[in-house]
């Protein structure tokens, strides 16, 4: 579904006869941090008039299927001017009616390892090296100078490159797939609580906001959307449909996991569990099931559990308003059943410690009463152990 809108991007013909005169020679190159291959010239250019100043541009794209897709670099030193694109320039020293190169001259670089294409693999690119003039003034963005005028040649050669890193549409194939995920998994902590209540649809309809703003416009036109409001649209629905499963009880948790596990990253479980919490304290009520069911999702996204409990504490704490507090201690601290007696109490000792010294230093308000509150509720869970 998220490829059926990508186009590749259309750029102006080669120039005539082998490429106007000039050959492209593309070889392997492997030493000091580069690993990949390097272009050369060879030939003669002939020029309708002389230019004041010229010099080489070469971009990149992936041409395997047909569409070209411009290849990005990781590299700023490597990049065009105002977006991510792949591009590597050399300037004309001895500028006249022809540019001839009587030998193969190096005119770039390009190191495989800065390389970020649309998908992972062996894949077919495209070197496109152009002579521009820059007396003109245009731009380069995504492969493609604008205006035309500015080409005073172009060359094309293409090669095979292994590409080694996750390509930007599968990234986007994967954060799209991380998105819907997370929009089911906010509305079952959602349900948790009790009924789906409209603060917390707003909280995920905010955050659904986020996601359609934040976009790196050089890669999001190929998450296989014609246009925001599209996207938009995909979004609003696929909330609706989650949205109803959950009030039907047909939201199948177990497959929500199974996904999570497929397509979340160290960073994004990080986001997602912050979500979780926003959404289970929108209306100031904290639950020990739902916190039951944050550790599910944490475990399923591989959260370490100090930063599990540092956001849980963060979250919590830092509530204005408190209107229900029904969880005990162990819900709270994530304290397993099955640890033995003098187990649970170092932890809920160490716990308390903790809280105690925050307590000293928390300015009267609601956190420093969220803080007694837990206080009181670890007090009485060492109690019962003790």
């Amino acid at each position: 579904m998220l490829r059926r809108n990508i186009k590749g991007i259309e750029i102006e013909s080669a120039s005539p006869s082998d490429n106007g005169g000039m050959s492209i020679r593309i070889s392997d190159v492997s030493y000091g941090d580069i690993d990949g291959k390097k272009v050369e010239l060879r030939g003669c250019i002939e020029l309708t008039n002389k230019p004041s100043d010229c010099g080489f541009i070469i971009s990149l794209f992936d041409c395997t299927g047909g569409r070209l897709l411009p290849i990005q670099s990781t590299s700023p030193r490597f990049q065009e001017k105002g977006s991510t694109s792949f591009s590597v320039s050399a300037e004309v020293e001895e500028i006249d009616t022809e540019i001839e190169f009587f030998d193969w001259t190096l005119v770039g670089y390009i190191n495989a390892w800065i390389l970020n294409g649309p998908f992972e693999d062996t894949r077919n690119l495209m070197a496109v090296v152009r002579l521009v003039d820059h007396g003109v003034s245009g731009s380069l963005r995504n492969g493609r100078v604008v205006p035309t005028d500015k080409i005073l040649w172009t060359g094309i050669k293409k090669f095979k490159l292994d590409l080694y890193d996750e390509g930007y549409i599968e990234s986007l194939i994967r954060l799209r797939r991380f998105h819907f995920t997370s929009i089911g998994l906010a509305l079952l902590i959602a349900k948790s609580v009790g009924e789906i209540t409209h603060k917390a649809t707003a909280v995920i309809e905010a955050k659904i906001l986020d996601w359609l703003h934040y976009a790196d416009s050089d890669r999001q036109i190929y998450d296989g959307y014609s246009s925001y409001e599209e996207r938009s649209q995909s979004y609003i629905a696929h909330f609706n449909q989650a949205l109803q499963k959950v009030k039907d009880r047909t939201l199948s948790q177990s497959r929500l996991f199974t996904e999570l596990m497929q397509c979340c990253t160290s960073s994004s479980a990080i986001e997602l569990i912050k979500f979780c919490f926003d959404v289970m304290i929108a209306d100031g009520i904290i639950m020990g099931q739902t916190l039951e069911l944050i550790d599910k999702i944490a475990k399923a996204a591989k959260i370490d559990l100090n930063k599990l409990a540092n956001i849980r504490d963060e979250k919590i704490v830092r509530l204005d308003k408190v209107s229900k507090f029904d969880l005990t201690a162990e819900q709270f601290l994530g304290i397993n059943s099955h640890w033995k007696r003098n187990k649970k109490i170092d932890h809920l000792e160490a716990e308390f410690h903790k809280w105690n010294s925050r307590l000293n230093v928390v300015p009267e308000g609601n956190a420093r009463e969220n803080i007694q509150r837990l206080l009181h509720m670890i007090g009485d869970a060492l109690k019962q152990y003790r």
